[in-house]
């Protein structure tokens, strides 16, 4: 692999990481919220 290709690929894999904690962040506190809207 060359020094772009790298760096391209680091890039792509820093992109998705940062993707699916931000997911993840903003719909765990959301399911838990509308169970307990639903419980109370």
């Amino acid at each position: 692999m060359t020094l772009l290709e790298m760096s391209f690929s680091g890039a792509v894999f820093i992109t998705a990481i940062v993707m699916i904690r931000t997911i993840a962040i903003n719909s765990l506190p959301k399911k838990t919220l509308y169970h307990g809207n639903i419980l109370s």
